[in-house]
């Protein structure tokens, strides 16, 4: 090292640096102080705070002035170790250039259309109908079509060996003799199909007729195998050829009922003309006449023993004896009949002898027997509901002497109840014990 500046007798010293960042130097941290000027002779022993290596700039970052005098720097040889290199050149010998956020559009030149990998994009980038260039017209597997392809009016192909020869006539048709084979297509535009003709030349027809819009006139000959359907709506059919049958399975949009049966929706109303001819009478007479021809008896089932119990509400004969009259049960119907006991206590108020028999019905005494071994006269009076109406008074017995018999009323026709559903009660005027058996129709 120089001990002054060359050229211009400026001092220059150097002496180690034992510190850096108020710590002792390591060995590799170990430099020369360097001290020019007027600085010489000073002891700098620690270079204070220095941001090292690779790194942003910050307060340590150790200052560094160009002379103002100095020579100016033209051309540099190397940037961090690496030659820069001079115009378009690889990227591995340039230097990194960051691009400012206000810089404004840079334009790029493609030197390929490709592109490798994938790319998003948005937008519509198809024309709404896509032209389609064929190199051949061959397709091979299946293509999905639609629309029609077939012509309005289908061509007619006859055979190369036809024989066609004749006339045409006055409406326009011709006449042609020979042998050929005819064929049209159909409407699904797929082959040509012969057309079919009976043994008489007449062409066979198997076709749907448009709703309402197709009309045939003429006769129509239809297959036994053919069926034709009417659309709804008012088709008129016309007239059928005579003593041809017709098989209606409907009337008024319901089966007939036929034969013989019961009664239901397809049976058919038959009302009577007013000017009908007079009906023979079906055993009608006048009444004290003659019995007129073809009356109808109405007779009794003779009986000699009980026939078996029907179930009620079932249909019965009546019972006659065999001369023809009438058996008539008393009253009502043995199950409707009843009969009830009651022992009445040596009491005076109202106790009942029979019970009330439910909801609209009315017990009607038919027999009512008493019987008591008291000596006392007394009254007693029945009534047909507790506190009800008086319907009967007896005086039994009807002296001081203990009666020797029953007392035994019979009431034809039956003593009747006024309310229904109550229960016949009796009244005694002496305490006196008492039996009363009462026999009862219910009726409604």
């Amino acid at each position: 090292m120089p001990t002054t500046l060359p050229g211009t007798g400026v001092p220059v010293t150097t002496a180690p640096v034992t510190t850096v960042n108020g710590a002792a130097a390591a060995a590799s941290e170990v430099v020369q102080r360097v001290v020019v000027g007027t600085l010489a002779g000073t002891a700098f022993t620690d270079l204070g705070p220095v941001t090292r290596g690779a790194g942003v700039s910050d307060a340590n970052t150790q200052r560094m002035t160009l002379a103002s005098d100095g020579p100016a720097v033209t051309a540099l040889s190397s940037l961090d170790t690496k030659t820069p290199a001079v115009g378009q050149a690889l990227m591995v010998a340039s230097r990194p250039v960051v691009i400012a956020s206000n810089q404004s559009a840079i334009p790029v030149s493609l030197t390929s259309t490709t592109i490798a990998g994938s790319v998003a994009t948005t937008g519509t980038f198809f024309q709404a109908t896509q032209p389609v260039s064929l190199t051949s017209t061959t397709i091979t597997g299946s293509v999905a079509t639609t629309g029609t392809f077939f012509q309005a009016t289908q061509p007619v192909s006859i055979a190369a060996t036809a024989n066609v020869a004749g006339t045409r006539n006055n409406n326009g048709s011709a006449n042609v003799t020979g042998s050929f084979h005819l064929t049209v297509g159909g409407s699904d535009g797929t082959n040509l199909r012969p057309l079919s003709v009976d043994t008489t030349g007449r062409t066979n027809v198997n076709s749907i007729l448009a709703a309402e819009t197709t009309k045939i006139i003429g006769t129509v000959n239809i297959a036994a195998s053919q069926t034709v359907g009417l659309v709804a709506g008012a088709a008129v059919i016309g007239a059928l050829v005579a003593n041809q049958s017709a098989n209606i399975s409907q009337v008024n949009g319901v089966a007939p009922l036929m034969g013989n049966g019961l009664t239901g929706t397809g049976s058919q109303r038959v009302t009577l003309a007013s000017d009908n001819s007079a009906m023979p009478a079906a055993g009608q007479g006048a009444t004290a006449a003659a019995v007129p021809a073809g009356a109808t008896m109405k007779g009794l089932r003779a009986a000699t023993a009980n026939p078996t119990n029907a179930t009620g509400g079932n249909l019965v004969a009546g019972m006659g004896d065999k001369a023809g009259r009438a058996v008539v049960t008393p009253v009502q119907v043995r199950e409707l009949m009843a009969v009830q006991q009651t022992a009445v206590a040596v009491v005076t108020a109202d106790q009942a002898i029979v019970a009330a028999g439910g909801a609209g019905v009315f017990h009607d005494i038919t027999q009512l027997i008493i019987t008591t071994a008291g000596a006392a006269a007394q009254t007693i009076t029945i009534k047909d509901a507790v506190a009800g109406t008086t319907r009967l008074v007896l005086n039994y017995p009807n002296a001081a002497v203990a009666p020797g018999a029953p007392l035994v009323i019979n009431f034809s026709p039956p003593l009747v109840q006024a309310v229904a559903n109550t229960a016949w009660c009796v009244t005694q005027s002496v305490a006196t014990a008492c039996n009363f058996t009462v026999a009862f129709a219910k009726n409604l």
